[in-house]
């Protein structure tokens, strides 16, 4: 008799919504926390997707995956309104998206 052992494993549950920390005129830094759950295999990096007040799309901004929970976002446009959203991923592959975060509206500090 030959006793297996089976390890299930499953995608990520999704990250936190990313959370605004630094902000400059044209550009804003991003963090979140892991996910609860890693899907019984570690996280192997995010890709962060990116919203704008002129589509309702979202567009993935990284394309390979970031190894921290961190993401500098630079060359924003001013007047536009945005959003992020995180993806995890493991060797099972890509969880659900964040939730979005709170909007950012690009605007120069000494507006006339």
């Amino acid at each position: 008799c030959i006793n297996l052992t089976c390890y299930f494993t499953d995608v990520p549950t999704a990250p936190s919504a990313p959370q605004i920390i630094c902000t400059s005129p044209q550009s804003l830094c991003l963090t979140w926390n892991t996910p609860t759950n890693d899907g019984g295999s570690p996280i192997t990096g995010y890709y962060v997707e990116r919203s704008t007040n002129q589509s309702d799309r979202w567009f993935r901004i990284t394309r390979d995956l970031l190894n921290r929970a961190k993401l500098e976002q630079n060359e924003l446009i001013e007047g536009t309104t945005y959003q992020w959203r995180v993806i995890a991923v493991n060797k099972k592959g890509e969880s659900k998206a964040s939730e979005p975060s709170d909007t950012f509206i690009c605007e120069s500090k000494f507006s006339e």
